[in-house]
């Protein structure tokens, strides 16, 4: 969709980051069979970290999916390389768009316009029983390379499923000089 934005999210955007969050582990648990605490409530240890010195410093960045004016979901953007252990390779780290704008090309243009932003090497991973994931990334990041990636399955102890491992910002630099 050519209306939407990748938001970079203030510390004001923090709570209504972690109440998507809820709708987005809720989503997870038919993947990983994580319930919620004792409160009812789906936490993710890490959010909190994307608003700190540390968590910027190892380039943790929350950002807002937009579409207009309304926000359509959120993506987690930090570096944690499980394939190349390079301190320069991007990851997604979470990525959610809410069930009425999926499907219409918003998560395509959001991964695109994060991608994008952070030229250089990523690794994307989904979990192995998340199949509709796995159709998703490789559908975009296929897209976005024009099919020059690489799909592994190391299995690391941090990790259990397939990743994707492209270079961002390639098909730019070959379309300036055409």
């Amino acid at each position: 969709m050519s209306h939407t934005r990748l938001v970079e999210a203030d510390y004001e955007d923090k709570s209504l980051i972690r109440n998507l969050m809820q709708f987005y582990l809720y989503e997870m648990t038919a993947f990983d069979g994580a319930g919620p605490n004792r409160h009812g409530l789906f936490e993710y240890r890490y959010l909190d970290h994307y608003w700190t010195e540390d968590g910027r410093a190892a380039d943790r960045l929350p950002f807002l999916i937009q579409v207009g004016d309304d926000v359509a979901g959120f993506a987690l953007k930090h570096r944690w390389s499980v394939i190349s252990r390079s301190p320069d390779a991007s990851t997604v780290a979470e990525f959610f768009v809410l069930p009425s704008w999926r499907r219409q090309g918003v998560g395509r243009a959001a991964a695109t316009t994060l991608f994008d932003r952070f030229p250089g090497p990523w690794e994307v991973r989904e979990l192995r029983t998340n199949l509709s994931a796995q159709r998703f990334w490789c559908t975009v990041i296929g897209a976005y390379t024009d099919g020059n990636y690489q799909e592994l399955d190391p299995r690391p102890h941090e990790w259990d499923g397939p990743t994707q491992v492209f270079i961002a910002g390639a098909h730019l630099s070959r379309g300036a000089g055409s």
